[in-house]
């Protein structure tokens, strides 16, 4: 009960962060497209959370992986479900990860969620970039 209160906390703070980021981002976009802005998370079975946004509409935006991260949503059109996963190996290690995103690409809403058995095969599959905050 209190790991979906925490959970919908957490996404209801990352709707107001990006409402903001969105409404005082005016630049063009990295990428040569409209591109967008994705707040980003990944949630642990022990409660710890991951946090990062990734702006595509600014030079600016602080996350480690940012110009590739936004290539790879352009290239699958702001489906992160549509990015071609990474070739790197991971251990057979077992913390379950949640890897969520919500926001705006192209003018649209999108979000994405999906459970890995660890968070490097959760990297992997989402292209190696998006979610290398973790």
């Amino acid at each position: 009960m209190i790991k979906q209160i925490t959970q919908r906390i957490t996404l209801v703070t990352a709707a107001i962060l990006l409402a903001l980021a969105v409404g005082s981002s005016a630049s063009a976009s990295p990428t040569g497209g409209e591109g967008g802005t994705l707040f980003l998370s990944v949630t642990f079975d022990d409660g710890t959370i991951a946090t990062q946004t990734l702006d595509c509409q600014s030079d600016s935006s602080d996350h480690p992986a940012a110009q590739t991260s936004c290539e790879q949503l352009a290239e699958a059109g702001g489906t992160i479900a549509d990015i071609q996963p990474a070739s790197f190996a991971c251990t057979l290690e077992l913390r379950p990860a949640q890897f969520r995103a919500i926001g705006f690409w192209d003018g649209q809403i999108v979000s994405y969620e999906d459970e890995f058995p660890n968070p490097c095969v959760g990297d992997r599959d989402t292209g190696g970039n998006l979610f290398s905050f973790i």
